[in-house]
């Protein structure tokens, strides 16, 4: 029967199984940005201006990664690709090189975005460190031979995109009718 949805397999694998994990560095704070600026981002833990808390004349990374927030909104997800540095209330996540063709970073940016947060630890301003990431397991799609499948996970990535694109539309809608900007 068509209309009978197909069963979709999923192999939950513990982070560090597939992504090397990287932690920012100490070193800049405000003093360093204002004696080095440049046009490379530097990203924090904050999350507004997508994380950038300044541009400096050098880089700590040349890579594409998804980066997370360690401390206040703890666990909120970014993707990042290029020449960039982190600050130690950010870390970053790289997909090992055995598995590059094989795991979407959409998607992964999707499930870790709605995942990780829940896992934040602390009252007020919530913490979740490379402590709390090692013993996180992740559900990737697979085939039924057991196989990452890219193919499920580009097609769930563009499920989120549709439904981030729709949440995006209905707001500025609210802000419109409302007259405000909330």
């Amino acid at each position: 029967d068509e209309n009978e949805k197909e069963e979709v397999l999923f192999k939950e694998v513990p982070i560090p199984e597939i992504f090397n994990i990287i932690l920012g560095s100490s070193k800049y704070n405000h003093k360093y940005f204002s004696v080095h600026k440049g046009k490379y981002p530097v990203y924090s833990g904050q999350t507004k201006d997508n994380g950038e808390i300044a541009k400096i004349d050098s880089y700590d990374h040349d890579i594409e990664g998804l980066t997370w927030t360690i401390d206040g909104y703890a666990g909120r997800v970014f993707y990042r690709n290029g020449k960039f540095s982190l600050t130690c209330h950010c870390g970053l996540l790289v997909i090992k090189n055995e598995f590059k063709s094989k795991l979407d970073y959409s998607f992964l940016k999707y499930l870790l975005d709605n995942e990780l947060p829940n896992h934040a630890v602390g009252e007020g301003n919530k913490r979740l460190k490379k402590t709390h990431i090692i013993d996180l397991q992740i559900k990737i799609p697979v085939d039924s031979n057991g196989n990452y499948s890219l193919e499920k996970q580009k097609e769930i990535a563009n499920k989120y995109r549709t439904v981030e694109q729709i949440k995006f539309e209905l707001k500025k809608e609210l802000d419109k009718f409302l007259g405000t900007n909330l």
